[in-house]
């Protein structure tokens, strides 16, 4: 990562002072109502419009759409799809930023940043989600989930955290406003046998579970599970799902998964590397790691340096990509039809 500096002085920092930790981090308030979340002072402003105005077209293969111009973001890591305006993306930078998040457009402009007001710090955060919450309502994952130090170097994070919030309302006209984000709900995981590193993940919005996908340089990722009833409860030890292999067939290409993204009905699953992108179909019955199991698709990657962040769009008919860095693309390429019923 870019800001390995800064990450190891959080984590030397973070794991030396237990009283800090104490009294910055305390224990999970009760679930908060599915409200919007925002300031009050903010919302109004930031109704969304009913009007849609016309999207970029994706082609068959990613081109760019868009492109980040804004100096804040210069590491986006995630990026999701707004349930409530599809014109509306969500992003996130990777370590050492302040406890906040993006709402841009399709063409990269910012609409707004939203900080975690009872957030202290985000020391690693790595993939963004959108799924069911509370009432099923929908809600914001903003994952602070990455341990670059989990493979033996520095000090390894034995614990992550996932903050869950009802997504705000952004007007797809706004820009650059600033906005406060209340009552966000910790989650805190635990890895089974050591840390991990996990850099993608998504909400299973048939089960309301967290599924997360682990990075190791040797390209086994483990695929790890939050049930709903424990991202209910503030958090606990993760479940161990299975393994996949990536950097050899049918997974080819770089070893390390970055991010991950599931469509609104739970059919189909994509998982980035730097290097590839891969569709899973799943059916009707099919659990995730059934889903994960079979053979993917490989869908065409774009010419990205450090690739980290990928989403579904348009009604989960195509996907986009952006890369870690200043002034990057956004990439955007139609999905190709499903090729068979799975069971």
């Amino acid at each position: 990562m870019t800001r390995l500096v800064r990450l190891w002085l959080g984590a030397l920092v973070l794991s030396s002072c237990s009283a800090f930790r104490g009294a910055r981090w305390p224990a999970p308030a009760p679930e908060p109502a599915p409200a919007p979340g925002l300031a009050a002072s903010a919302t109004a402003a930031l109704e969304p419009s009913t009007a849609q105005e016309p999207r970029p077209q994706c082609g068959d293969i990613p081109q760019p759409i868009g492109r980040i111009r804004s100096r804040e973001l210069d590491e986006i890591s995630g990026v999701a799809e707004s349930r409530a305006d599809p014109r509306v993306l969500f992003v996130h930078n990777d370590s050492g930023d302040t406890p906040r998040f993006f709402a841009i457009d399709r063409s990269g402009e910012l609409l707004a940043e939203l900080t975690l007001e009872d957030v202290p710090i985000l020391l690693d955060a790595e993939d963004i989600a959108l799924g069911p919450g509370p009432g099923r309502a929908s809600f914001i994952y903003l994952g602070d989930t990455g341990n670059n130090f989990a493979t033996g170097l520095g000090l390894p994070r034995r614990k992550a955290f996932v903050y869950r919030f009802p997504e705000p309302p952004i007007q797809a006209s706004a820009h650059g406003a600033k906005l406060s984000v209340e009552r966000a709900f910790r989650i805190t995981l635990t890895f089974p046998r050591g840390a991990r590193n996990v850099e993608a993940f998504f909400i299973d919005p048939r089960t309301g579970d967290l599924i997360a996908l682990a990075k190791q340089p040797d390209g086994v990722s483990e695929v790890l599970m939050a049930p709903a009833a424990l991202l209910a409860a503030g958090g606990g030890e993760l479940l161990l799902l299975g393994e996949l292999r990536f950097g050899k067939p049918p997974l080819s290409g770089s070893p390390m998964p970055t991010s991950a993204s599931i469509t609104q009905d739970g059919s189909a699953i994509l998982v980035r590397t730097y290097s590839s992108i891969f569709l899973f179909e799943r059916g009707p019955s099919a659990t995730i790691m059934e889903a994960l199991a079979r053979p993917p698709r490989v869908l065409p990657s774009p010419p990205e340096g450090q690739g980290e962040a990928i989403s579904f769009v348009d009604g989960d008919a195509a996907y986009v990509t952006i890369s870690e860095g200043a002034d990057r693309s956004i990439y955007c390429a139609q999905l190709p039809a499903p090729q068979s019923n799975s069971p």
